[in-house]
């Protein structure tokens, strides 16, 4: 009961960013939740919203500072992402990654962050991840 429970509770949260992005990330407390969920959750359906949800605070300035300062780090959580054969996790994190470095150009010369993008890009079984990483990979070299 406690799965469809947390299901049903991460479907509801999809559902109100869905039509409010700014109800979500007016609670900055929900993001050491979400990069826990994602780290150490075996429901694949809870990984995936709290993924979706995740994806909201780090496109948001004002959230995306919080999100790269909290206790949970979002680099072990993207490494869960883009290590997995799921096809829409690699897409969440691809996109987490490339909204990290076009909002702070810095990220393009973290070694560990660019370690996660050329592991998504060798590993995509997805083609927009692929491309998004790929296109990182550009933007650092071209910086």
């Amino acid at each position: 009961k406690q799965v469809v429970s947390t299901q049903s509770t991460g479907q509801t949260l999809e559902m109100i960013a869905l039509t409010t992005p700014d109800g979500i990330t007016a609670h900055t407390t929900f993001i050491t939740p979400l990069l826990t969920s994602i780290s150490k959750a075996s429901d694949l359906q809870v990984k995936t919203i709290s993924a979706k949800l995740l994806l909201y605070f780090v496109d948001n300035p004002e959230t995306m500072s919080e999100v790269l300062s909290c206790s949970v780090d979002i680099r072990e959580v993207l490494i869960k992402l883009v290590t997995t054969q799921d096809n829409i996790m690699q897409c969440v994190a691809a996109k987490i990654l490339f909204l990290l470095v076009e909002n702070d150009r810095e990220l393009l010369y973290d070694e560990r962050i660019m370690d996660l993008v050329q592991t998504l890009r060798i590993n995509a079984v997805d083609q927009e991840a692929w491309m998004l990483s790929d296109k990182i990979l550009i933007m650092r070299d071209g910086s």
